[in-house]
């Protein structure tokens, strides 16, 4: 999924700030904005898609197809496969 980013003069500003940040001022500059959107994070729709594919996999987990971890196993599966990418 592709998500248009409009070229406007305060895009090209922040395209410039972004280019001359460090990948720790980047880091950091995403938590600021994650943040901001998290305050209304009700107001952000969520795409058709979402919803398509939380039903597919609901009904998957209905029909006995595959079965849902714990959070805490999910969690570290993930953090394994990252760390045997490096």
């Amino acid at each position: 999924m592709s998500v248009g980013i409009p070229t406007t003069s305060i895009t090209d500003e922040w395209r410039v700030r972004l280019n001359s940040m460090t990948v720790a001022e980047k880091l950091e500059a995403m938590e600021i904005i994650w943040h901001a959107l998290a305050k209304n994070a009700e107001d952000i729709p969520s795409p058709d898609w979402h919803y398509e594919l939380a039903r597919e996999r609901r009904k998957s987990l209905d029909e006995g197809r595959t079965q849902a971890k714990d959070w805490e196993v999910a969690k570290s599966d993930i953090l394994n496969r990252i760390n045997e990418r490096q």
